[in-house]
């Protein structure tokens, strides 16, 4: 299971709830030399921000989201905003976005309620988490 975290990657649920990545390949192309890498010639790369990954995000726990049969196979994700309290519990749950529009809203929110965080001391913080379902 991957983890959104604010402003970064969804959570995945597998079987339940997932995302599918693939890279294709395209046979038959022919690639040019790289040009040399500029660290080579001394120049200074910015590095990119890293994601923060879930023990940075503070989760302890989490719950799956069961796939509802009333989806018909579909794919989607729902997008959700949320604080964490001083006791690690989400509160002020909200749906941001979602794909296809009510369909995996409540099964998503249930999930995301039984998720727990590292205590919260700013609880003025809002977070984002993505959950994407696949059949």
């Amino acid at each position: 299971m991957h983890i959104t975290t604010p402003h970064t990657a969804p959570c995945h649920c597998m079987g339940l709830a997932a995302l599918s990545l693939a890279a294709v390949a395209v046979g038959g192309c022919v690639t040019p030399a790289a040009p040399e890498a500029p660290e080579a010639l001394g120049i200074a790369v910015p590095q990119p921000a890293s994601q923060p990954e879930a023990e940075e995000f503070g989760v302890i726990r989490t719950c799956n989201a069961a796939y509802p049969s009333a989806a018909g196979g579909m794919m989607g994700y729902v997008e959700m905003t949320f604080q964490v309290g001083i006791d690690g519990k989400p509160f002020n749950l909200a749906i941001a976005n979602a794909e296809p529009a009510n369909v995996f809203d409540d099964v998503a929110l249930e999930a995301l309620a039984c998720w727990r965080f590292q205590p919260e001391y700013d609880t003025s913080r809002v977070r984002r988490v993505i959950i994407e379902f696949v059949p």
